[in-house]
């Protein structure tokens, strides 16, 4: 294997015919690079040999290529980390062995006192990053005495502190891992004195011929004078900061002294204007520019740090007072210029305000100015001298914490009120007006979504504005509009801009202010129950922000909506349990007392004579009274417990509506059935309740005498009919809202059927249902 001797002895390069120091061309150079003496060894073991600590035999070439006369035996140098010739072996015949040998010695004596004398420190490592050797810097640095004594020792055997050892090695690590060199590591050190350093370090990897790394070197140099200076001049730089901050402030002094001075005036104009130029160099890197409003001239001067915070940079130096009131917000412009009167009035001539002003690119920036008057001797202002800081980044942080505060304090009183009452429609109407605290619009609604259908809840504008509102919802806004369709399908807001700022389809046109939308879903357990729309009549004006603060009142109107209809289900089922309650009292008590009564009359109408006309009747009378009243809690009980109407066979619950009816009143009403009739639950409903208004409306309007029933059923169809011998309408002229018609109308329609009536004035009336509404009686 063929290495390269990084040092040998004068003698030992005689024996190799090498006079001079080279450096082979693989080998890195100087300044990035190793620098090493060249000198081929016939391959006999590796140069990592040498650096291990093993003794190397190497027969050796002479320069101009004759075969050696003699061996050189090189090993690991002990003492010093060099490579050094040992004492030759099996060398018979040759006289000049012991000159050799001082002259080895005295080479290697030199190159160390080179090492020990330059001002780096210098180490060197093997693969292990084991210490091999050192220079005199370095062992006094790690406190070991001579520099032989570092051979064998690590890091972690040194006088720095284990955490340094740990930088160090990475780096090593880093360095014979890459085999690439690592300059101007910039480190710490604990020296053997307990002082601590700061080094400027380089680490380069040692490669054998194969390009191998075998170790690594190592130098450094003392950069603790220069830190030290460093730190001094941030902190002559800091003070200097400091006295230009208190030369700024003695700006406002300066005025006295010029009316004290009158006979220097020139001179101490000419050291304002020096201060002026000092001062713009303090303020130019940060947000700071300063003006200055000559009273006399009209003048006003704005420096280049004022000029180019607002994206002035072309207008002249010197301008009016109107031109900078130009690029202040409208707004504010009056305040501004009110604030500026009252400081020339003011005794101490202090002003500070903050105001907004109008970048170049269009765009708002806020401003704190303070300024101050300058008095002549008379006390007549002259001029106002001051600065103007761009305070948008604080601004905007406080806006920021505001609307957090205000969206805390809108959910918070949402959440008192949702723990203080189960009003839904108070609830919502708090909520619509806390969403306008937090979440900027023109219009908002609340939409609840009931067995399919949507339904408008609850509706708030800007009364400021006073725009129309979008148009009302229509019930199957679910299936005609995409908007409502894909929240209701992913359960995500949705930010819509025009077109789609409507979220239904409508005939009538939308209104011309709309220009963008947003919708959240009202989710309860995963389940979409509404939706909250939000309109503005600025483009593109919500933002996702505004979104996720919409969310947070979308989960309270659920949670409103749920804490409604739980308390809603709750107040049924007990007004439920009380009517099964009553049912059974009146059932058991009330209903059993009546029939017993009935029972009774006719057994008594049975022990009386024929001769006793009047007792009889009266009898009857009495037996009318208790069936009616019989029927009459009959269908009381049904009232109070609604289930019964469909346990019921129809034919007997209109027989009870009809005996119900005669109790009330003396009129004649007979009951037919004609089949079998066992139609679905919803329609014997509606049957029975369209029956019982009917025959309400007879009792109460019709003055008839008798009344008909007829109720026909087959398996498909059912037909009842409703009929009188009063005294008739014109139907034409009974708005639809008279008499129950509405009422009836709708509850055929709910079930499919289809409802007719007829009447003529004297000729009675007659009212006709059918179901499925496709047939006919």
């Amino acid at each position: 294997m063929t290495g390269w001797i990084v040092a040998a002895r004068v003698d030992a390069m005689a024996v190799s015919c090498y006079k001079e120091r080279r450096q082979h061309p693989a080998c890195p150079r100087k300044g990035g690079q190793e620098t090493v003496l060249s000198s081929s060894m016939a391959s006999t073991s590796s140069s990592s040999d040498v650096l291990a600590g093993d003794p190397v035999t190497s027969p050796t070439r002479s320069r101009d290529g004759r075969p050696p006369n003699r061996d050189v035996a090189m090993e690991s140098q002990q003492g010093s980390g060099q490579s050094r010739a040992q004492q030759p072996v099996g060398l018979p015949g040759a006289p000049e062995t012991a000159s050799m040998e001082e002259a080895l010695r005295a080479s290697q004596a030199m190159l160390q006192l080179v090492l020990d004398n330059i001002p780096q420190a210098v180490f060197w490592k093997n693969r292990d990053l084991v210490f091999i050797g050192c220079n005199r810097n370095f062992a006094l640095d790690a406190g070991i005495g001579a520099p032989e004594n570092i051979i064998g020792l690590t890091d972690y055997d040194l006088a720095w502190s284990r955490e340094q050892a740990d930088a160090y090695r990475r780096w090593d690590e880093e360095v014979m891992s890459s085999g690439v060199p690592r300059y101007h590591i910039v480190e710490t050190q604990t020296r053997a004195d307990g002082s601590q350093a700061w080094l400027d370090t380089n680490k380069i990897p040692l490669l054998d011929a194969a390009g191998r790394v075998i170790g690594l070197m190592g130098t450094y140099e003392d950069i603790t004078d220069r830190k030290r200076a460093e730190a001094a001049l941030q902190q002559a730089h800091d003070e200097l900061e400091l006295r230009v901050a208190q030369r700024t402030a003695e700006l406002a002094r300066s005025n006295e002294r010029l009316r004290q001075e009158i006979a220097e005036r020139q001179r101490a104009e000419d050291a304002l204007r020096q201060s002026r130029e000092r001062f713009a160099l303090a303020v130019s890197a940060g947000k700071v520019g300063v003006w200055e409003w000559d009273l006399r001239t009209q003048d006003f001067y704005l420096d280049p740090s004022l000029k180019a915070m607002l994206g002035c940079e072309d207008l002249p130096a010197r301008t009016c007072l109107a031109e900078w009131m130009a690029l202040i917000e409208p707004a504010d412009r009056h305040r501004v210029y009110a604030a500026v009167q009252a400081q020339l009035r003011a005794p101490n001539g202090a002003y500070e305000q903050e105001y907004r002003m109008r970048h170049r690119d269009g765009s708002p920036r806020w401003v704190l100015s303070r300024g101050r008057v300058v008095f002549d001797d008379d006390g007549r202002p002259v001029r106002i001298i001051g600065s103007a800081t761009d305070v948008t980044r604080l601004k905007q942080v406080e806006e920021r914490e505001r609307e957090q505060r205000t969206l805390a304090e809108a959910l918070r009183d949402t959440a008192a009120l949702l723990s203080s009452t189960l009003d839904l429609a108070e609830v919502l109407e708090r909520i619509l007006a806390n969403i306008h605290r937090v979440v900027p619009h023109d219009w908002a609604e609340i939409l609840l979504i009931e067995s399919g259908d949507v339904r408008c809840v609850g509706r708030r504008a800007d009364p400021a504005l006073g725009l129309p509102g979008p148009p009302p919802t229509p019930p199957d806004a679910l299936q005609t509009s995409p908007t409502l369709r894909q929240m209701f399908a992913t359960g995500q807001l949705l930010i819509a801009p025009p077109p789609e700022v409507l979220p239904f389809a409508t005939p009538e046109p939308s209104p011309s202010w709309v220009r963008s939308y947003l919708g959240v879903p009202i989710r309860v357990e995963q389940t979409v129950i509404g939706f909250i729309n939000l309109y503005s009549g600025t483009a593109d004006f919500f933002r996702p922000l505004h979104a996720d603060r919409l969310q947070a009142f979308g989960d309270q109107a659920a949670l409103a909506i749920q804490n409604a209809r739980s308390f809603q289900q709750a107040r049924e089922l007990a007004a439920m349990q009380e009517r099964q309650r009553l049912a059974r009292d009146l059932h058991d008590q009330v209903s059993q007392t009546l029939w017993t009564a009935n029972l009774l009359v006719d057994v008594l109408g049975g022990m009386i004579g024929p001769d006793q006309a009047e007792v009889l009747a009266t009898l009857e009378r009495l037996r009318h009274l208790t069936r009616g009243a019989l029927a009459e809690m009959r269908t009381l009980l049904l009232e109070l417990r609604p289930a019964a109407l469909v346990e019921s066979d129809l034919g007997s619950l209109l027989e009870q509506l009809a005996q119900a009816a005669m109790s009330r009143k003396r009129i004649d009403v007979r009951v037919s059935v004609q089949g079998e009739c066992h139609p679905p639950a919803e329609v014997q409903v509606a049957f029975y309740r369209i029956a019982q208004e009917a025959l309400n409306n007879i009792l109460k309007h019709a003055r008839a005498r008798r009344a008909w029933l007829q109720l026909v059923c087959s398996d498909d169809r059912v037909c009842l009919s409703i009929r009188d011998n009063g005294r008739g309408f014109a139907v034409g002229a009974v708005e639809p809202g008279r008499l129950g018609l509405g009422i009836m109308r709708e509850r055929a329609e709910s079930v499919g059927a289809r409802l007719s009536v007829s009447s003529q004035i004297g000729h009675g009336t007659e009212v006709a249902v059918t179901w499925p509404a496709g047939e006919v009686i």
